[in-house]
């Protein structure tokens, strides 16, 4: 899955692709996308996350276990009506808002303290992270 689009945005796209069963196909895969986009500078954050998600009329309610290197436990509210503010939603659900910095650096530092890096780890590995996904 791939999310493209501003926070505040009305108009968000997701992208998302059915892969093939087969942990080696989505390894040769992996592989030809990075190296269509060779670079030093190019995080490769392997997300793995469980996620459980409460759609009501008026937003969308997503509880997410991420976890990698370490284990965190967050929420997303998403509303379709932008005059509605989630931070008020929150309140009334009795959730503690508290937002990250939205700069390049907190998310690099974030990847690099929960996720795996898929630069960092052999085909082998990688491939036993893919098999518990097909």
């Amino acid at each position: 899955m791939q999310k493209s689009g501003i926070y505040s945005s009305k108009y968000k796209e997701e992208f998302s692709a059915k892969l093939l069963p087969d942990a080696e196909i989505i390894l040769n895969v992996y592989k030809i996308l990075r190296n269509l986009v060779k670079s030093d500078n190019l995080q490769t954050a392997i997300m793995q996350m469980e996620s459980y998600v409460f759609d009501t009329d008026q937003f969308e309610l997503k509880f997410t276990h991420q976890f990698g290197k370490k284990d965190v436990y967050n929420f997303e509210i998403e509303v379709g009506d932008l005059d509605l503010d989630p931070r008020n939603i929150a309140t009334e659900l009795g959730l503690e808002v508290d937002l990250p910095e939205d700069t390049p650096e907190f998310w690099k530092n974030w990847n690099d303290a929960v996720n795996l890096c898929a630069d960092q780890l052999s085909d082998e590995e990688l491939i036993e992270i893919f098999r518990s996904y097909v």
